[in-house]
């Protein structure tokens, strides 16, 4: 057919193209070749099967050829190994396929020399939660196009979530979760955790994580912020590290100084556990004001001998313990006290890390506005939310669009969110162990720390060992002293 060029009006007669519609040959080409192949790893396991049978017959008769199949299959069903390589081998070919028409569905093809590209599965690993790829991009497409396609592709493949994560090193390459089922629905009882160890206190134990592994929690060297909504499941996370360190608290190594700006509504129940324990803003002021005095005598003591404190029962551990944070960087009416509390958390979250001294706090608005110190966490637990901006508030910019969907987290999973482990900036979802009150009750008659000692800094020589002994436990002092222990009567 003849199709002639118009150029100003005028048709052009010595000018034309011919529109050739597709031959026969191309048709089948572009659709039952493309079909059969997404069947190849069907097609190869038929055609081996075949040929060993054919093989078998030449060598131990057609019976023989017959049992020996019957034995092969036995063995790979009896064998694990062997089972989920073959299986997995033949659900991946079924995988890409599904694949490959979920990307066609939505849009996400671009054009090629015989048939229309897809992103490509390069590697598919199957995982507790559902289907981990590898996939390369098509020419002309991006991260941001399967993000955009991401609710589409959800709804296609019939997926509980879709995370996507794109890869550092070349930017074609882009990692999938095919989320097909919650393995994190189930509360976690702290009870089936294996205990903390004493000495290791950068791996606590406090949950599992999605892969069915558990969670570790890097504490020693670290600051831990914990995010979320009301009833999102924070003290999950506070009580479950709390019980993790409960060994090293028993053995000296550790203590915890707690502070409840709620009067001791959350922590009350462990506060045998804590060395000291603080429930109203003049008291968590003096906590903090000695927690900072204890972090500068450490500091001038490891100068030039050590990068990081390392725990003994002489010389523990400090853990701040801060139930709601916000209650005393933003709500604190009396001016003089709040910027006294935030200068003292702004020294230690900057500074306390290598001398010994780290911050576990919980918070439910994570806005610059209420938690200004919020970037001073190396480690952030994002729990249920209720917008899709804190996500990235808590865990950095993007977090949402790889996959840490904090809103959408259901309001019957209290102690699932999200994590960045080990510096992947893929979030890792996670749920926290769950403690009753008698669970803590119990926990904290067992690993009761050894006998009370007064809590301020020894003194020593040289500008960096500013106190005097301090006095025996006696009824509270004025802001500013040193070495008490609060009456545990609160």
């Amino acid at each position: 057919m003849a199709v002639l060029k118009i150029r100003r009006g005028r048709i052009r007669t010595d000018q034309f193209r011919l529109a050739l519609r597709p031959s026969v040959a191309e048709v089948l080409f572009r659709h039952v070749g493309r079909y059969l192949w997404g069947w190849r790893r069907e097609a190869v396991a038929v055609v081996g099967v075949v040929l060993l049978y054919r093989r078998a017959i030449d060598t131990v008769g057609p019976v023989g050829a017959r049992w020996l199949l019957v034995a092969l299959a036995v063995a790979v069903a009896v064998t694990p190994p062997a089972r989920r390589a073959v299986l997995g081998w033949l659900l991946g070919g079924r995988l890409r396929r599904r694949w490959a028409a979920a990307c066609h569905a939505c849009g996400l093809e671009t054009s090629g020399r015989f048939v229309p590209r897809t992103p490509r599965i390069r590697r598919a690993r199957r995982g507790a939660a559902g289907w981990h790829l590898r996939i390369t991009l098509a020419p002309g497409q991006s991260a941001d196009d399967l993000h955009q396609a991401a609710g589409r592709l959800t709804a296609t493949l019939k997926l509980r979530e879709l995370r996507i994560s794109s890869d550092l090193d070349r930017a074609d390459r882009v990692g999938l979760v095919l989320v097909r089922r919650e393995v994190l629905g189930r509360a976690i009882r702290a009870d089936i955790l294996p205990p903390g160890d004493p000495g290791d206190l950068d791996r606590l134990p406090i949950g599992a994580r999605e892969d069915g592994t558990a969670w570790l929690l890097p504490l020693r060297g670290s600051h831990v912020l914990v995010a979320g909504a009301t009833g999102a499941g924070k003290g999950s996370v506070l009580w479950s590290t709390v019980r993790a360190l409960a060994p090293a608290i028993r053995a000296g190594l550790v203590e915890v100084w707690a502070c409840d700006p709620k009067g001791g509504m959350e922590l009350a129940f462990g506060e045998p556990l804590f060395h000291r324990f603080a429930t109203d803003v003049d008291g968590i002021n003096d906590l903090l004001a000695d927690a900072v005095r204890i972090m500068n005598r450490r500091t001038g003591r490891l100068r030039g001998v050590s990068r990081l404190h390392k725990p003994s029962p002489g010389d523990p551990l400090v853990v701040v313990l801060v139930d709601e944070i916000a209650s005393l960087t933003a709500y604190v009416a009396d001016p003089q006290l709040k910027k006294q509390i935030a200068a003292s958390l702004s020294l230690l979250l900057s500074q306390g890390r290598a001398p010994g001294v780290v911050v576990v706090g919980a918070v439910q608005d994570p806005r610059k506005e209420v938690l200004p110190l919020r970037d001073l966490f190396p480690v952030r637990v994002a729990l249920r939310m209720t917008e899709r901006e804190q996500a990235d508030m808590v865990l950095g910019n993007g977090a949402h669009d790889r996959g840490a969907a904090c809103e959408r987290i259901p309001r019957g999973l209290p102690g699932v969110g999200y994590v960045l482990v080990d510096g992947d900036p893929t979030p890792v979802r996670v749920r926290a162990a769950w403690l009753t009150d008698d669970d803590i009750r119990t926990m904290a008659n067992h690993h009761r720390p050894p006998a009370a000692t007064p809590a301020g800094p020894a003194p020593g020589p040289g500008p960096t060992s500013p106190l005097p002994p301090a006095p025996p436990a006696a009824p509270r002092p004025p802001t500013g002293a040193t070495g008490w222990v609060p009456d545990r009567s609160l």
